[in-house]
């Protein structure tokens, strides 16, 4: 059985997913602000991702961030890899939606910043709302850190919050 950096399995994981799917996560959205590391994915079938793939996301610093606003229910949303000083981010908005809950977003605009200059904003396309992209919230542990949640493609992702504020 393989457990994540994080001490978690995939069994354990499957069974809050199920938990979530009968009854619903509880997340709410003010407990979603801050930096959300990426650790560990796994596939649609359940098998683990490609190897070497975590850990080359964990190298680049592969990261989600959430800024929620208490004025609106739409959420600022950046996915985010960094390196060397060269960061590519991905910029938009977010609402959470039903009682598991779902997170669909959208994407605005593509960043590449080198240091602090931006050398290439573009704004992109957003998807039409029956294709929307969406990560199904499936158990937040507030205490631990981390945060698991599957994506409209079938993946399923754990998370880590290395701090409360965004990095």
């Amino acid at each position: 059985m393989i457990t994540t950096a994080l001490g978690l399995d995939r069994p354990t994981l499957l069974n809050l997913e199920r938990e979530a799917r009968l009854h619903g996560s509880g997340i709410q959205a003010e407990q979603l602000g801050g930096c959300w590391y990426l650790q560990t994915t796994w596939k649609r079938s359940g098998d683990s991702s490609t190897p070497g793939t975590d850990a080359c996301l964990r190298a680049l610093n592969a990261c989600l961030i959430l800024t929620v606003s208490a004025e609106s229910d739409h959420i600022q949303i950046e996915n985010r890899v960094q390196f060397a000083g060269f960061q590519l981010s991905f910029h938009g908005l977010a609402q959470l939606k039903g009682e598991r809950p779902l997170l669909f977003f959208s994407f605005e605009s593509v960043q590449l910043k080198i240091g602090e200059k931006v050398w290439f904003r573009k704004a992109i396309e957003t998807a039409s709302s029956q294709r929307m992209p969406f990560f199904a919230l499936i158990h937040l542990d507030p205490s631990q850190g981390w945060l698991v949640a599957r994506g409209r493609g079938g993946g399923l992702a754990l998370w880590s919050q290395r701090s409360n504020g965004v990095e």
